[in-house]
């Protein structure tokens, strides 16, 4: 399914690659609420995507779900790294499920970045917006990797989570080692304009709601902590779950490989 190909001044021009026709018509409909994007191809098959390429079709992005009707979007993709005409393409793969071995292979392939449903419309096409301007930064990748961890003991971001956000960048970012309170907590605590015992009380309020969830990701976590620090506390937690996403964040970046220009301004970002 093609739409009109003519390029209002001032935005950039999108293509959807999705399965699900009502994910294409939600996606279609924020989009036109938006000054600087408009869809000017919508497909449920990767072959259509790259008919429209090989016409003469040059969007600015590409919107791709990891499955598709006729083929998945690591088909895809390979199939788009013989076309050179889509050498200029940023490409943001989407997909319900978390999979690190699936990510770093949509990575090494030509994706940009990559998101896991459910995920809230502004912040996919803010992300969008950075990639097409070319500053979608380390920070912000990394912020969206430990949201995405957190989601995975249940919880969502919020004043309380935001504090082990901030706590856990630290942890991930700071190449030495670090102490809990002076370190960590007050870092915390200045960036957030709060006292250091807010935080302290937030960070084990938010820890008291995870072991309550309890999802198999904590048991797991909670292993881990028995086997190294006997118990699990706030520094267990941070400590553990930091040098997960530390790990996670260098595979993502060297899975990230050359750019798609060969080197060019203009080729692809390395992230996770």
């Amino acid at each position: 399914m093609q739409a009109e190909t003519q390029k209002p001044a001032g935005c950039w021009e999108v293509f959807v690659a999705e399965e699900s026709y009502d994910q294409i018509r939600v996606l279609g409909q924020f989009a036109r609420r938006l000054p600087d994007f408009e869809i000017t191809g919508t497909f449920q098959e990767g072959e259509a995507v790259l008919r429209a390429l090989e016409e003469g079709a040059r969007p600015d992005a590409l919107i791709l779900n990891l499955c598709l009707l006729d083929m998945d979007a690591l088909e895809l993709l390979n199939r788009l790294q013989a076309l050179p005409a889509a050498c200029w393409l940023k490409v943001l793969v989407t997909s319900g499920g978390r999979n690190q071995a699936v990510h770093e292979r949509l990575l090494s392939l030509g994706a940009d970045y990559y998101m896991i449903k459910p995920y809230r419309m502004e912040q996919l096409f803010d992300r969008l917006r950075l990639l097409c301007q070319g500053s979608l930064d380390a920070s912000l990748r990394l912020e969206d990797a430990i949201d995405l961890r957190l989601r995975q003991f249940g919880i969502w971001p919020g004043d309380d989570q935001g504090y082990l956000r901030r706590a856990l960048c630290r942890m991930v970012t700071v190449r030495r080692p670090l102490r809990m309170v002076e370190d960590v907590y007050s870092a915390v605590a200045r960036e957030a304009g709060v006292s250091l015992g807010a935080v302290d009380a937030g960070l084990r309020r938010t820890l008291r709601e995870i072991e309550q969830i309890d999802t198999p990701e904590y048991r797991r976590l909670a292993g881990l902590a028995r086997a190294t620090h006997k118990k699990m506390t706030v520094g267990a937690f941070l400590n553990i779950l930091g040098q997960q996403i530390q790990q996670e964040q260098a595979l993502f970046a060297a899975a990230g490989g050359p750019d798609k220009t060969g080197g060019g301004e203009e080729g692809r970002e390395d992230g996770g």
